[in-house]
């Protein structure tokens, strides 16, 4: 390999590694499981409790998240403690996404903006 391929190379594998760093953190948190009642701001009482997964695209790549559901037999969406905790956002793309996303649109076309997007970071927009 040369020398240009081999920083290719680092390059991928580095960010591989975060994006497996990230997702070792979201496991060793736990699902955010609270002994608490979980009461939403509709003053719905959400008793129940299962386990929901979901993915979250960030810079390093796509990442899973596990966390506990809260809810109510009766009514309203399934509340998740842990997304609260972590400030996700309801979309599947992270806060940190978002920005790079919007301060490369301020700078350039759109289909430049998702190569650029493409090309510097793990993320699959």
């Amino acid at each position: 390999m040369t020398h240009s391929e081999i920083e290719r190379e680092l390059e991928q594998m580095g960010r591989e590694l975060l994006r497996k760093l990230l997702e070792e953190h979201l496991q060793s948190r736990g699902p955010g499981q609270t002994n608490l009642p979980v009461t939403g701001a509709d003053a719905v009482d959400r008793p129940c409790v299962r386990l929901h997964k979901r993915e979250l695209e960030t810079i390093f790549g796509t990442v899973p998240v596990e966390r506990a559901g809260y809810y109510s037999k009766e009514q309203g969406p399934s509340l998740h403690p842990l997304d609260a905790e972590l400030n996700l956002p309801e979309q599947k793309y992270s806060l940190e996404l978002c920005r790079r996303v919007a301060e490369e649109a301020a700078k350039n076309s759109f289909d430049e903006t998702f190569e650029s997007i493409g090309k510097n970071t793990g993320a699959h927009v």
